[in-house]
């Protein structure tokens, strides 16, 4: 996973090597790198502030980091299954967490991390990708069970409800966002294909141009443009 900060002036990576690496926008050069878990760390996540960040590894573990200390605030095994993705929402308040079996979880961001805020069960499979709305009341989940979810939360009452489904793939579904401008839902598959969806789940156009999985898609910021 590859996480940019809100200023796009620097990015981490995640790898099988164990290690998170920070990098210089402006010309790739690694600025730091974190001895960060003891498996392989599938996701990262900067928060919006650019001074913290989070990971997440193979084994379940998620490390709170500063981002100028290569030393981990504090370690907690929020799943028994692999930790798959991480995501915070724009407010930096929240942050939510996907596993291998399909589990996701919504934390509050703060270096006592005990429980989560609540749950979100309703996949069967891998959680791909998570993707906060702007406003941060509602995400998007992608998983391998061939679905995506909108999700509408309700911090206040610490619940999230289940609104839509996006189920037109043939595979696995690797990534799902909002149009910035549109009432659309874009999905992308192992399936070749990406769909926009209107936001009532219903297919308004697939691209087939790909022969291969398709594994992430983003949108230009005037949401002219999108690109996989």
């Amino acid at each position: 996973q590859i996480s940019f900060s809100s200023d796009g002036q620097f990015f981490l990576t995640s790898s099988e090597d164990k290690t998170v690496k920070l990098f210089s926008e402006s010309n790739a050069k690694v600025l730091r790198e974190y001895e960060a878990h003891d498996e392989a760390v599938n996701a990262v996540s900067i928060h919006p502030d650019g001074l913290h960040f989070i990971s997440g590894s193979a084994d379940g573990v998620l490390k709170i980091w500063e981002i100028t200390d290569i030393s981990p605030k504090k370690p907690i095994l929020i799943f028994k299954s692999p930790i798959t993705s991480l995501s915070f929402d724009p407010t930096g308040k929240y942050f939510v967490a996907g596993s291998a079996e399909g589990e996701i979880k919504v934390f509050p961001f703060d270096y006592d991390l005990d429980e989560p805020v609540f749950e979100l069960n309703k996949h069967s499979a891998r959680i791909n990708s998570l993707y906060w709305s702007q406003d941060s009341t509602q995400l998007l989940s992608a998983s391998a069970d061939k679905v995506a979810y909108l999700w509408d939360l309700d911090f206040k009452n610490k619940s999230g409800k289940n609104t839509t489904s996006f189920s037109n793939h043939g595979a696995s579904v690797t990534r799902a966002i909002f149009h910035p401008k549109k009432e659309w839902v874009i999905t992308a598959s192992e399936d070749h294909n990406i769909n926009i969806f209107t936001k009532d789940g219903k297919v308004f156009k697939t691209l087939r141009k790909h022969t291969g999985s398709v594994t992430d898609i983003t949108l230009s910021a005037d949401g002219l443009k999108l690109y996989s």
